[in-house]
């Protein structure tokens, strides 16, 4: 390969290589397949061959720039490959919030909306789904009122129905409030 490419050129293939790691495995297995790469280069391509010493003092200044640049090569692609990590995860989840709030809007009142949010939510955290509506005529639960007033998240160690760990959380439709 010495005889039919520029030494100049094969940089370039190392370079290949540190995307590759870091796409595929992240910054740390990016940074040694940078370092390995100067190694390899020095190694395969420069005189003497098959050795880590160079006559060519020119070569510190190459390995250098090789290194940095594949370092700096290397690190931004493993962001951007976090990054599109991220953005995939988050169109999920918005893809998902999307499809919750364009079924509510298509329902027609209250107690379909509680149907339709309570299938939905189920579905998502394959769990059963139990609203309990409050209203002055019927008594609920100790917790369930608490949830109600303090309008937070209760009972995340609760025992409720049949021994089922059990969380309430408080919300508001049409000025009724609603614990899930």
């Amino acid at each position: 390969m010495r005889d039919k490419v520029a030494a100049s050129s094969l940089p370039m293939i190392y370079i290949i290589g540190v995307v590759i790691a870091a796409s595929r495995l992240g910054i740390w297995p990016s940074i040694f397949s940078s370092i390995l790469s100067v190694i390899a280069f020095n190694f395969f391509f420069t005189q003497p061959y098959h050795s880590l010493d160079f006559y060519d003092n020119s070569y510190y200044f190459t390995f250098g720039v090789m290194l940095v640049t594949s370092l700096l090569v290397g690190s931004m692609t493993a962001q951007m490959s976090k990054l599109l990590d991220i953005s995939r995860k988050e169109e999920k989840e918005t893809h998902i919030l999307y499809d919750f709030a364009l079924g509510l809007s298509t329902q027609n009142n209250t107690q379909k909306m509680m149907e339709f949010a309570r299938d939905f939510i189920g579905n998502f955290f394959d769990a059963q789904i139990i609203f309990h509506l409050k209203n002055k005529k019927n008594t609920t639960e100790k917790l369930i009122l608490l949830a109600i007033n303090s309008n937070e998240a209760i009972g995340n160690s609760c025992k409720i129905e049949g021994n089922n760990p059990s969380l309430y959380v408080s919300a508001k439709i049409d000025n009724n409030d609603f614990v899930i």
